[in-house]
């Protein structure tokens, strides 16, 4: 998103929060089409990413525990 300050300059570009959890759905649904892992839940492939974020700074991503009613059946 491309915002302009009060005296006309440029600022930087910026995603929301929002733009960015998408943008990571995004690049899950991509990375894995046409691939044997395709028909994995979309929560899966998201928390590989993450775990390919996270390892570029030596982190690591909280295991995700269900929450009541939240299932994929």
């Amino acid at each position: 998103m491309n915002d302009k300050e009060d005296r006309g300059q440029l600022t930087l570009e910026r995603l929301t929060y929002v733009e960015f959890l998408e943008a990571i759905g995004r690049v899950a649904v991509v990375k894995f089409l046409q691939s044997e892992l395709e028909e994995l839940p979309l929560s899966e492939k998201i928390c590989s990413i993450l775990d390919e974020l996270f390892a570029v700074i030596d982190e690591q991503r909280c295991e995700m525990t269900e929450m009541d009613g939240d299932s994929d059946t």
